[in-house]
């Protein structure tokens, strides 16, 4: 410690501040020049010593005692103990007039003594033994209440002098004091009195130059005197000596018995030389030293706290947080701490599992925390901690508020154990409780249905089909789920009957869908219900337009009714329809004269013709009569050799008559002479000049060659020998690909198909082919790109055929082929009507673009879309949230934020939405103002939400806002039930009235209830008792010594 000459004793400039009330750093002493006494002036002022007047003696020039003639009787008879001495060395002053030594008074002062009277016998009180610091008492242990202070006096007590008479007696009283602290030499008894006799400088005489030397002497001779050093660090804080007061701290912190009592020592000193000397590296240095004695310290976790932030001193302010957790056990202190920490090794260091620990630690204490858990959603998917993953989404399942946001998490979680750990059978799992939360949700249904299908359960995938089709009630989205339902019931579990009944409600449903129609079809004829068939005949055609198709489909119908339901007068019916509408289809037309032969008139008929053969002259007419009566003779009165003779005599007629000639071959037909028929086929080539007869001839020779004489080589020679000549003649195709089945050359009949299609007048036949090529493709030659490119060439024809886009998705989906699914779902979307379906096709391309294909930027513009249809709000603005977090997109990270709070579903989830919000704000974009509308919105949802609380402080401290910090500081006090973190916070608040508010306020209320909680906290003791002795309450101060004085006894 300094002696004085070292250290001056004036206080340093304070540049026109207006001085606070009181407090423990207040410079109450740094009062206008012109209040004080002339001694007082002249210390603050020049710092010169003031000698006193004429007969008082000076002050000893050194502080070793030496023994002394003249010690007052009363103490020289034995030693004093220091006990007894200290109750017996303050005098009552005396009247001005009297000239006698003043008689020694006790301990406590009468009521009607004076003010000088009562100071001096409070600090006497004051004085009494203390053994150190003790634990901590409370307030219900018999420890009497405080009074608070009053106003500070117009002049402090130090600048206070005693009349000239009173002067002189205090003279006296001090050579007296001088005398006996010689006599006693260097015992630390001797400390007493030299203290006393700066008491008297002090407080009677208004000599603070003389009183710190005095101080001096007596630390020299008890340096670990409490009261020693309790008397100089007052008076130096008093006249506002900052060195002087960080020595004396030292030396206290040197003295201090319990790690909680020098940790507050050495924050008291960092904030001196923080807030008063402006050296923030040596309050950095106290503020860690404090953490190091106990690092729970909230005066200096708060401190560093701030500098570490000011100064952008992350791993620092790490280790801070880190100390403060290690010893911290409160669950109210360590979550705002946990958070903090977290969001500085998120935001700041850049250590996403430092923030992950600390999340973590915030979920032990709160289970449900909503921002840790989405924290940890978020960090876990960007360092693609799968596991950790999975557990965090099924724990926000498990604290959602709504059915909706559990199915979300569910359904991600069963994704993440599918898709990236492989783990099949929890995925699935996962996905059921999704679907418990959700029953109706078409996306988790159809991720369950392509788990089950990739794992090769089919009984559990037609459940989930047949859920599929309950839920969905447009048939443009239930129609291709019935359809598929159908194929899985037919192909893989063989359940037919069940197969018709999912089939036949999507023909009902939508008639034109041409896989259902196909299947149900095949169903139908492999099942014998040749009634049903009919009638799915006639539905086709009643909607069918193509005066093709609707010819193809009458003849089948016709030949069904003819052939397999004998019911002649139906077909018969349809025939006529049929050549009404395409006159030469030969089939037809051969079809209706099988028919005729259920007609008895056959003679009549062939008479007739005789007749009328008779009568006429024309050649053309003879030959048509002549090729009726060969025609009846041959069909009706199975007289083939009559008919025989009818188309000889055309023949006769005209040589080389393609018809007869025609006509004899089919008499060769029925006589089953199939080389004599092959013949007149090949007479008939060389009789015509049509190639396009030339190649029905050869078509009708391959016809010959595969059903009468099996040589099926010999058919495809014929069937390929018309296809030279006509490369489109359907019937050619037809056939051929039949063929081409039969023997399993699938090359060749995607050959015959595709040139089937460029004969096909309507897109709707193109279709149908073009589906058969995409099943040979699939089924027969598992070749999956060509399938789709067939697929494409369907959406060429029809952009919107839904069962195109499926089908080409499923693809595209097992091919792991994501960019390409990606594009079918966008694609369809664009084409489905309503909102609800475009937005589930968007939420499945934004997530593949999202998770598999690595692009969350145009990830976020699809959950933007989806958001704009409003669907699925919920799912994509969480979707949002994390791209944007990821990507350091912190504008479009509060946008998105915004959003989620505006659709959250109770206050807490939105208050911890808003302390998002506010973090991005502060600390991504240095709005601190925005930060504190996010944080006071928070407050009004969670008002005590120590979190927010804590946030909200430590943005208003920033902001230099210090009414709304002051605010806050005391909601947090409310809310701290740890008796040391209460008096810390009740300092805290204390300072920030008397340092930061303008003009500055009392802190004593909060000094007072700090005490209540802890009764030796230094900080407190010091600040209450410069504001007594300010306030010139001296009763009070007296009070306050007592109280001090049990509980440093214990």
């Amino acid at each position: 410690m300094s002696s004085p000459s070292d250290q001056d004793v004036h206080p340093e400039p304070n540049e026109g501040a207006a001085a606070p009330e009181n407090g423990a750093l207040d410079a109450a002493a740094e009062v206008s020049a012109d209040a004080l006494a002339p001694e007082a002036r002249s210390v603050l002022e020049t710092g010169d010593l003031v000698a006193p007047p004429a007969g008082e003696p000076s002050a000893p020039p050194t502080a070793v005692p030496v023994p002394v003639e003249g010690v007052a009787d009363d103490l020289r008879s034995e030693p004093l103990e220091p006990a007894a001495l200290s109750a017996s060395l303050s005098p009552r002053p005396t009247p001005s007039s009297g000239a006698s030594a003043p008689a020694l008074t006790p301990v406590l002062a009468p009521s009607s003594s004076t003010p000088q009277e009562q100071l001096l016998h409070a600090d006497k009180a004051r004085s009494l033994p203390m053994t150190g610091e003790a634990a901590p008492l409370f307030a219900d242990e018999g420890l009497p209440d405080l009074p608070l202070p009053g106003a500070p006096l117009d002049v402090p007590p130090f600048a206070r002098k005693a009349s000239d008479a009173d002067q002189v007696v205090w003279g006296a009283r001090i050579q007296d004091f001088e005398r006996e602290a010689e006599a006693l030499g260097s015992e630390p008894q001797a400390a007493l009195l030299y203290l006393e006799i700066g008491r008297i400088y002090e407080e009677y005489m208004g000599r603070p130059r003389n009183a710190a030397t005095s101080y001096q002497r007596a630390f020299t001779l008890d340096p670990k005197n409490p009261a020693v050093l309790h008397a100089s660090r007052r008076l130096f804080t008093e006249v506002g000596n900052w060195g002087m007061v960080l020595e004396i701290l030292t030396f206290e912190v040197e003295g201090a018995k319990t790690p909680e009592g020098k940790a507050s020592l050495l924050a008291e000193k960092g904030l001196v030389e923080e807030e008063k000397l402006k050296n923030l590296e040596a309050a950095q240095a106290s503020y860690e030293a404090a953490l190091a004695a106990w690092s729970a310290e909230p005066v200096a976790l708060d401190a560093l706290e701030r500098i570490h932030l000011r100064q952008r001193a992350y791993p620092a302010l790490r280790g801070v947080y880190e100390r403060a957790l290690a010893d911290t056990t409160k669950p109210t202190r360590r979550l705002p701490l946990l958070v903090a920490a977290a969001q500085l090794a998120e935001d700041r260091l850049e250590d996403p599992e430092g923030a992950i620990l600390h999340y973590r630690a915030v979920l032990e204490l709160a289970k449900d925390d909503p921002l840790a858990l989405e924290a940890l959603r978020r960090l876990y998917l960007a360092t693609q901690q799968w596991e950790p993953y999975v557990e965090v989404l099924i724990r926000s399942a498990e604290a959602a508020t709504s059915g909706e946001d559990a199915a979300q998490f569910l359904l991600t979680a069963g994704r993440v154990l599918n898709d990236r750990l492989g783990d099949a059978e929890r995925g699935a799992h996962q996905l059921l409780k999704a679907l418990e939360r959700a029953p109706s949700d078409l996306v988790i249904l159809r991720e369950i249905e392509r788990l089950y299908e990739s794992a090769g359960r089919f009984e559990e995938v037609v459940k989930v089909l047949s859920r599929e089709a309950e839920v969905t009630s447009e048939p443009r989205d239930k129609v291709p789920i019935l359809a598929k339902l159908g194929a899985v019931l037919e192909d893989r579990l063989s359940q037919p009957d069940k197969a018709v009944e999912a089939l036949e409600e999507a023909v009902r449903l939508m008639p034109t869908y041409t896989p259902a129609k196909q299947g149900l079809g095949r169903l139908y004829g492999k099942q014998g219900r040749l009634d049903d068939l009919a009638k799915l005949f006639e539905m086709e055609i009643r909607v069918e337009e193509d005066p093709t198709v609707r010819v193809s489909k009458l003849f089948q119908l016709a030949d069904l009714w003819a052939n397999r339901l004998d019911k002649p007068a139906e077909a018969v019916t349809a025939l006529k329809e049929v050549l009404t509408i395409q006159a030469d289809y030969q089939p037809a037309r051969k079809l209706l004269e099988k028919l005729l032969t259920q007609s008895e008139a056959w003679a009549d008929l062939v008479a007739l013709y005789e007749q009328e053969l008779a009568l006429s002259q024309n050649r053309d007419q003879q030959v048509f009569l002549l090729t009726r009566i060969g025609s009846l003779a041959q069909d009706e009165l199975a007289d083939l050799t009559a008919a025989g003779r009818a188309y000889g005599r055309i023949l006769e007629l005209v040589p080389g008559h393609l018809e007869a000639i025609r006509s004899l071959a089919l008499v060769a037909e029925k006589r089953e002479d199939w080389q004599e028929v092959l013949r007149l086929y090949d007479l008939e080539a060389d009789a015509t000049e049509d190639q396009k007869e030339v190649v029905s001839v050869l078509h009708r020779s391959g016809v010959v060659f595969e059903e009468h004489l099996g040589n099926a080589d010999g058919a495809i020679s014929q069937y390929e020998k018309a296809l030279t000549l006509n490369p489109t003649y359907l019937p050619a195709l037809r056939s051929l690909g039949r063929l081409y089945a039969i023997k399993e050359r699938w090359e060749d009949l995607l050959g015959m198909y595709r040139r089937e299609l460029d004969v096909a007048r309507s897109d709707e036949v193109k279709t149908q082919l073009l589906f058969r090529c995409v099943d040979i493709q699939l089924e027969k030659l598992g070749d999956q790109a060509r399938a789709a490119q067939t697929l494409e060439q369907i959406l060429d024809l029809a952009p919107g055929n839904l069962a195109a886009l499926r089908a080409l998705a499923e693809l595209h989906a097992r091919s792991q082929d994501h960019e390409a699914l990606v594009d079918v779902l966008r694609r369809e979307a664009s084409t489905v009507e309503t909102s609800q379906e475009k937005a589930n096709l968007l939420m499945q391309a934004a997530e593949l673009l999202e998770d598999r294909l690595g692009r969350p930027d145009q990830a976020a513009e699809v959950y933007q879309d989806v958001i704009r249809l409003g669907q699925h709000m919920d799912a994509s603005i969480r979707a949002l949230v994390r791209i944007y977090s990821a990507e350091g997109l912190w504008n479009a990270l509060s946008q998105a934020l915004q959003a989620a709070k505006d659709h959250a579903r109770s206050d807490q989830v939105r208050a911890a939405i808003l302390l998002r919000l506010a973090e991005v704000a502060g600390d991504k974009l240095g709005q601190l103002d925005r930060a504190a509308e996010h944080l006071e919105e928070a407050l009004r949802l969670d008002g005590d939400n120590v979190t927010v609380l804590s946030q909200l402080e430590r943005n208003s401290v920033a902001r230099r806002d210090w009414a709304r910090a002051l605010s806050v500081a005391k909601q947090l006090a409310l809310q701290e039930s740890e008796p040391r973190l209460f008096a810390a916070r009740q300092i805290r608040i204390a300072q920030i009235k008397e340092t930061q508010l303008d003009p500055p306020e009392s802190g004593a209320e909060h000094y007072r209830l700090a005490l209540q909680t802890v009764p030796d906290h230094p900080v407190a003791l010091r600040a209450l008792e410069l504001a007594y002795r300010r306030s010139g309450d001296w009763a009070a101060l007296t009070s306050f010594y007592e109280r001090e004085a049990v509980v440093a006894g214990g």
